[in-house]
C-alpha cells in the first residue's frame, strides 16, 4: 500500500485496580495508574503479529476480570486478529506502514466550560503518531480509521487540528460506524441498565451500572432534541422522557445538578472533518428506540420497542449527521461517500467477512485518491 494507515481504536478499561483513584477535570473517577499512558490496550495477538504503538505502547493490560468474553460476544472494536491479518494480503507492515492508536472508553470530549486536559493529551500524541507515521513513508499523509467511539475520537481528533495540517498529513478518513454527536438510544440505555460495551463474566450489567455512570463518557451522545424531537424515549406508567427531559430524567437517575447543567450546556456540534471520507454503517438490524420501565423500576430488565439501525445506533441518527456532514464536505468541494451495509451490526461490520471485505475495498479505494484536497 502506498499511504500509512492509523487506526483509531477504543479501549475497555474501567477502573479496576490496586492504585488509589484521583478526580479528574471532567468530573471522572480514574486510577493514578492510567496518568501519562494510552488508557491501556487489548492485545490480542496472532503468531508472529507484534503489536506495539509509538507512545502508547507502556499502556498496562486488561485487569483479568474483563479480559474473558462470553465466546459468542464480538469483539467491541477493530482489533488486531480481524485487521491486521487482512490488511498485510495488501503490503501493510505492522509499524511500518500500519500503526494504532488505542483510546480509553472511560473520557470523553470536554463538557461546556471543563478544561480539555485528557483529550489534549491524547490527541497531541495522535498527531505526534501521525506525522511519524508520515515521515517514515516518504512524507505521504495517512489515513485514518476508526470503529464506533475510536471512529468518533478520530473525527474530533481531526477537527482539533488546523485545516492547513490535515491538507498535509490527512489522505483520507474511514469512519467506521462512528457513535455520531447526534446521540443514540442505547446511550440512555446503559444509564437505566447498566453498560452493554462492557463485559464481565461474573457481573451482571446492572452491578456496572454505578461504575459505568462515574465515566465522563457515559454522557455522551444523548439522543439529541434535534433529531429524536419529543418522541418519548423512556416510557414509565407515571410519564415519559423525550430528549428534552434530561433535567428530569437524569435527577431521578441521582445526577447531581453541576452533572446535569453541563450536560444540557453542551450544545450540538456535528462538524464535517474536511477531508476526504468515507462513512460505513450497518443497517436493517432492530434497535431499540424506546425503552420501557412500566413500573417505574430501573432495577428490573425493561421492555425495547425497536426501529431501524445497527443494533447499537439508531439509523434516523445516522441520517441526520450523515446529511449535515456531507453537506459540509460538499460546500468544502470534498469527497465524502456514505455507504450503508444492510443485515449487518455495530460489531460485525468488522468481523464478519462480507462486511469486513466491504470495509477492506472502502480502504483499498481511499488509498487509491487522488482527490487529497
Amino acid at each position: 500500500m502506498e499511504e500509512s494507515i492509523l487506526d483509531i481504536k477504543l479501549t475497555q478499561r474501567p477502573p479496576f485496580g490496586n492504585s488509589q483513584g484521583q478526580k479528574q477535570t471532567d468530573g471522572s473517577r480514574f486510577d493514578n495508574w492510567t496518568e501519562g499512558r494510552s488508557g491501556g490496550t487489548l492485545r490480542r495477538h496472532r503468531v508472529g503479529v507484534d503489536q506495539a504503538n509509538r507512545d502508547f505502547s507502556r499502556s498496562q493490560p486488561l485487569p483479568q476480570a474483563l479480559r474473558s468474553s462470553p465466546p459468542d460476544w464480538p469483539p467491541p472494536c477493530v482489533n488486531t486478529d480481524t485487521k491486521l491479518p487482512t490488511l498485510s494480503h495488501h503490503g501493510t507492515v505492522n509499524m511500518e506502514t500500519l500503526f494504532g492508536a488505542p483510546y480509553d472508553i472511560r473520557h470523553a470530549p470536554p463538557s461546556h466550560g471543563q478544561p480539555p486536559q485528557v483529550y489534549s493529551n491524547y490527541f497531541a500524541r495522535v498527531k505526534d503518531l501521525v506525522q511519524h507515521a508520515s515521515k517514515k513513508n516518504e512524507n505521504k499523509p495517512v489515513i485514518l480509521v476508526g470503529h464506533s467511539f475510536g471512529a468518533r475520537a478520530g473525527l474530533d481528533f481531526v477537527n482539533s487540528t488546523p485545516l492547513s495540517w490535515r491538507k498535509k498529513f490527512v489522505k483520507h478518513m474511514v469512519l467506521i460506524s462512528p457513535t455520531p454527536p447526534t446521540g443514540f438510544v442505547q446511550v440512555i440505555t446503559n444509564l437505566l441498565s447498566g453498560p452493554e460495551v462492557i463485559v464481565v463474566p461474573t457481573v451482571k450489567r446492572l452491578g456496572l451500572r454505578l461504575m459505568w455512570r462515574t465515566f465522563a463518557s457515559s454522557l455522551t451522545s444523548l439522543p439529541s432534541p434535534l433529531v429524536f424531537g419529543y418522541e418519548p424515549l423512556v416510557v414509565t406508567k407515571h410519564r415519559n422522557y423525550s430528549a428534552y427531559d434530561y433535567m428530569d430524567l437524569l435527577t431521578v437517575l441521582g445526577f447531581s445538578t453541576d452533572v446535569v447543567k453541563r450536560v444540557l450546556a453542551t450544545k450540538l456540534k456535528a462538524d464535517a472533518p474536511m477531508v476526504p471520507t468515507t462513512y460505513l454503517t450497518g443497517a436493517s438490524i432492530q434497535t431499540p428506540n424506546q425503552v420501557m420501565f412500566w413500573d417505574c423500576n430501573f432495577d428490573v430488565v425493561p421492555e425495547y420497542v425497536y426501529g431501524d439501525g445497527d443494533k447499537v445506533v439508531n439509523l434516523v441518527s445516522v441520517l441526520a449527521f450523515v446529511k449535515e456532514i456531507s453537506r459540509q464536505q460538499r460546500w468544502g468541494n470534498i469527497h465524502f461517500k456514505f455507504v450503508k451495509i444492510v443485515n449487518v451490526t455495530h460489531s460485525t461490520i468488522v468481523i464478519q467477512e462480507h462486511p469486513l471485505k466491504r470495509v477492506m475495498a472502502e480502504i483499498l479505494e481511499a488509498n487509491h485518491r487522488r482527490d487529497n484536497m
